[in-house]
């Protein structure tokens, strides 16, 4: 570490260089060896990065042998690494996940549903409190093409199939894109903040949990046909709001960006064309024009400098709501 750091910065001194990617595993990784070490160095990382997954090790010669089945597991994890980071009196530098995803597997159909849409979502909601960037593995499904089988989409874990077709994971972080500056309120399926005075982003998502008996299923054997069978539920959901702080009587636009199985899913959109496994450019063209989200716009007067807003929601939906004049 002190070789790499030292050669980096001799190079650009405005780098940042940090580390170590701990795999985090509850009570087995003890991270105050690292600190001993920086100590004695006199040199400690610019930030600490962690990889966070939903998994954890068996023994020392396994690695994620078994899938922890909590859906609160990988928040867990990031609050275990923040409490001893603090325990430590560690210096204070920026916490990075700088790899996380939902399924390990590159040939799993959960990488291409709705489903590991709002779990990006739900993650980075969960994680926001405590880590300072999160990374999501990965972009394009090109990575693991070395036996791909045919077809449109092959259950890798990027966020675009291999031609290039932007999946629900990839709107998920296009929609995170506008986030920024003042936070709101966030809870239980969605994010709300302000970008500027006249205009507000509500991120709303109604994730699933997988079922308890997923953790016992080969991952590589998920597939478009059995996918479906493997969640907790598939209710809708009903989120309401009351959005305050606008001006009075004025009217605003109120945008909606939907991403759900009907608009938005590369999956359904090539089962609605039988799962054709021959696919011509054309056909890639096709798919690509219509795997975007849907957009509904309107307009409301905010009386007393309020507005209410109701989102029904399919199950695996996300939904972004923009309000501005």
């Amino acid at each position: 570490f002190e070789t790499a750091y030292r050669i980096i910065k001799s190079y650009c001194p405005d780098a940042q260089v940090g580390g170590p990617d701990w795999i985090f595993d509850g009570e087995k990784l003890d991270i105050r060896p690292y600190f001993e070490m920086w100590k004695e160095l006199n040199l400690y990382p610019d930030f600490y990065s962690v990889h966070i997954f939903p998994y954890v090790n068996q023994a020392q010669d396994t690695f994620f042998q078994e899938r922890n089945m909590d859906p609160d597991f990988m928040m867990n994890q990031m609050y275990d690494i923040h409490s001893r980071l603090k325990a430590l009196d560690a210096p204070e530098r920026p916490l990075y996940v700088t790899e996380t995803t939902t399924i390990l597997s590159n040939r799993n159909a959960m990488n291409d549903h709705c489903f590991r849409a709002t779990n990006v979502l739900r993650v980075t909601n969960l994680f926001q409190e405590y880590a300072d960037m999160i990374c999501f593995w990965v972009a394009t499904d090109r990575l693991s093409l070395h036996y791909a089988p045919p077809g449109v989409l092959h259950g890798g874990s990027g966020l675009m199939s291999k031609d290039g077709i932007p999946k629900p994971s990839y709107h998920a972080l296009y929609f995170l894109t506008k986030l920024s500056n003042e936070l709101l309120d966030k809870g239980d399926g969605y994010m709300a903040v302000r970008n500027s005075p006249d205009s507000i982003y509500i991120l709303c998502y109604n994730h699933k949990n997988l079922i308890y008996n997923y953790k016992y299923e080969e991952e590589n054997t998920v597939n478009v046909y059995n996918v479906d069978s493997l969640f907790e539920d598939n209710n809708s959901m009903t989120l309401r709001f009351m959005v305050h702080g606008l001006k009075a009587d004025a009217e605003y636009v109120v945008k909606r960006h939907i991403v759900n199985r009907d608009h938005g899913s590369v999956m359904d959109e090539w089962r609605r064309l039988g799962f054709e496994p021959e696919m011509r450019s054309n056909d890639i063209d096709y798919l690509k024009s219509v795997c975007i989200p849907r957009i509904q716009m309107g307009r409301k007067v905010a009386e007393e400098g309020r507005i209410y807003l109701e989102a029904q929601m399919q199950p695996h939906e996300m939904l972004l709501i923009h309000i501005y004049k």
